[in-house]
């Protein structure tokens, strides 16, 4: 375990850094990761997920960012109510148009 855990990216200059390692009551190992970029000059990390290591049988947990799925859905509604505001305020001109045929004899 120690090579496995050795071998991972700790410096800021990668893409993706892993935490030190903690093991749980229940003897599951679990090691954080987090996603790191550089913006404007300075590094922010966001949480990207854990590898948990239980009964010798690793497996990645993905972090998920309810905030990020909530505004999506806040978007989509929003831009719902602005279109059908728009269809009701401004109608169609095809319900008012008229066409009269006269025919010369």
């Amino acid at each position: 375990m120690q090579e496995i855990v050795g071998d991972l990216p700790t410096e800021i200059g990668s893409g993706r850094v892993f935490r030190d390692p903690y093991e749980t009551i229940d003897g599951t190992t679990v090691i954080p990761a987090m996603k790191v970029r550089r913006v404007c000059g300075a590094f922010m990390a966001k949480p990207a997920g854990a590898v948990v290591v239980k009964d010798g049988k690793a497996s990645w947990v993905a972090a998920v960012d309810e905030t990020q799925i909530a505004l999506g859905g806040i978007l989509v509604g929003l831009a719902a109510v602005v279109l059908f505001g728009v269809a009701g305020i401004r109608r169609p001109p095809w319900p008012d148009v008229r066409v009269w045929v006269t025919r010369k004899r």
